[in-house]
């Protein structure tokens, strides 16, 4: 929850969809209550969008999955979290 921490490619905190998806492969994109989670798996890191920013009709239901075209390229992270190994 602090600006200061970024990734090698200067992603963190207030970072766009369109930052990430230009910068680094998006290995998995699910619902959670109020945010979808991107994950990173190079990074093994998520960063989360909360569901305000996203178009209408973001659930694909027929797929049962986030329509990707929904998500706005100017759609921010308010959390990130990278995992340690």
């Amino acid at each position: 929850m602090d600006n200061r921490f970024k990734t090698n490619k200067n992603i963190g905190l207030g970072s766009t969809y369109a930052d990430v998806k230009n910068n680094h492969k998006i290995t998995d994109i699910a619902p959670d209550l109020e945010h979808i989670v991107l994950t990173v798996g190079e990074l093994n890191a998520r960063f989360s969008i909360n569901k305000k920013q996203l178009l209408d009709n973001w659930w694909d239901e027929s797929k049962k999955k986030i329509d990707i075209s929904k998500i706005p390229d100017t759609a921010t992270f308010d959390t990130f979290v990278i995992w340690w190994k």
